[in-house]
This record gives structure tokens, sequence and C-alpha cells, in this order.
């Protein structure tokens, strides 16, 4: 209740059981259902159509070899073998369906950006703060202000807009031990976007497990799960998230570039 679903989603998950092409049928006579799992089946799917009348598929054991599995429709008193496949997509649960989400940072309205990253065997710890501006390009702008100074990086700032931008679409449960397991309740990557009327959007991302971030967010009340090959930067090291430029000029704040050497004095006045 309250839940966005996602439509894409079901299409995906009702199309390949909507309809059965059965690979053989077992006689109704002599047999017992319990020796093909269908006594008290795995799963159970009910159809029901527009007339209110009720269609029910049972799904037993799968058969040893053949990706095969037993199945028994309500009012038929024959079993069928179909394939395993049409049997795997009841595995999955409702955060599947759940529509995804976008951290949909609006540049012109954050104030500050805060990335804090504890040690892991993959990059060392980090506690940056910078505050935004917007260029006349439309591009966000980030300047350091703790502990550092300076303008960010190109691989800060494309972090932090990667980040505040990123699609979250494939949700999942996890149980307690699951939780601490992969770390979700000590976060590794933490990054707060403080607005400038005082509202701060937050994301939170676990350490690596078998490539994938699992994390939570202020935007969303489910666990979700994001593929490392989605964000860029995560763990580069601190170095690279400084800007290389010592001096740094907008072209349009300058009137005048002056160049003195031994061999060589010139003027270029700019209009």
């Amino acid at each position: 209740v309250g839940k966005k679903f996602s439509q894409d989603s079901f299409k995906f998950f009702l199309t390949p059981l909507i309809d059965y092409s059965v690979t053989a049928k077992i006689d109704s006579q002599n047999r017992n259902l319990a020796d093909y799992g269908l006594s008290n089946p795995e799963y159970k799917i009910t159809f029901t159509t527009i007339d209110g009348s009720n269609k029910v598929v049972s799904f037993g054991d799968d058969i040893v070899s053949g990706g095969q599995c037993y199945i028994k429709v309500d009012g038929d008193d024959n079993i069928y073998t179909v394939a395993s496949a049409k049997k795997n997509f009841c595995d999955y649960d409702a955060a599947f369906f759940f529509d995804k989400v976008n951290m949909n940072v609006d540049f012109k309205n954050v104030d500050t950006v805060v990335f804090e990253r504890s040690d892991n065997s993959l990059s060392d710890a980090v506690s940056i703060k910078c505050s935004t501006s917007i260029a006349d390009t439309g591009e966000p702008l980030f300047e350091l202000v703790e502990p550092y100074s300076g303008p960010a990086g190109t691989f800060l700032s494309k972090l932090f807009v990667g980040i505040g931008s990123i699609d979250i679409s494939s949700f999942t449960y996890l149980s307690e031990e699951e939780v601490k397991e992969y770390g979700v309740d000590n976060p590794v990557y933490h990054f707060t976007y403080n607005f400038k009327d005082g509202s701060s959007r937050d994301f939170y991302l676990s350490k690596l497990v078998d490539g994938v971030y699992y994390g939570y967010s202020s935007i969303t009340d489910e666990y979700f799960k994001i593929s490392d090959q989605q964000i860029e930067y995560l763990n580069s090291p601190i170095k690279d998230y400084l800007s290389s430029y010592i001096v740094t000029f907008n072209i349009k704040e300058i009137s005048k570039i002056e160049c003195v050497t031994d061999d060589v004095h010139f003027i270029f006045d700019i209009y």
C-alpha cells in the first residue's frame, strides 16, 4: 500500500506465466500427488478472469535433469511437465516490482555536499565538504570547504553529480543477519546533499559485496542494490578528488594577460 510499482516489471513477470506449453503429460491414474511435490505445492498461482472465475496452477518438484518441473491445473486430474524457468519467476518478492526512484538532486537548490568514506579494502577514509554554485553553462561547480580549500577535482565533481542523479531500480529485502553481514548497519559511504531551504537528502552504501553495494536513502524506505559498474570514482584516492590547478580564472573575469621573460614582453588585451 502506498508503493509505486513498475509496470515493466509486472509485464516481465507475467508474460511467461500466462501460458503453459507442456512438454509431457503424466496419466492421472495410479499416481500420488506427493510423489511430484504437488500435495503441498511450493507455489500456487491463481488467475482471476474478468468474469470472476479462477484458474489455479500449482508448481511441484523439479525433475532432476532436463530443466523441467511438475505442474497441475485445478479441474484437470493430470500432471504435466513444463520448463522450470516458469517456476523460477515465482521466486521474485514484492521488492522486484517497486518502481525505480531517482535521487533527483537539483543543484541550483543545493548549498553544500558532504562525502564521508570509511577505511575499507578498496580505499582510505575520506571526509570532504563542498559548497555548490552553478556555472554560466548550467553545470554545478563544487568548491572545497572542509578540510581543504579550492575547487573540487573532476573526479569528485563527477561523483557528486553521479550520485545526485542515480537511478535506484533494484530493491531487495534484507534480514537482520544480512544487514550485518553486508555492513548495511555500518555504511562505508555516506553522501549528504544539504539544500538552501534547510532540508537534506542522504544516500548510504555498504562495503562492496560480490560486485554490489547494498544501500538505503532518505528518498525510499526500502533497501536497494547498486552495481559497482553504476558508480564511478567512489574509491578514488583523496588526491584525485582535489583540483590539480593551482590557479584558475573564468575568462570573463580577465581583461589583460601580460607575460614577461628575459627575452620577451607581451600584453594581450581581452575584450
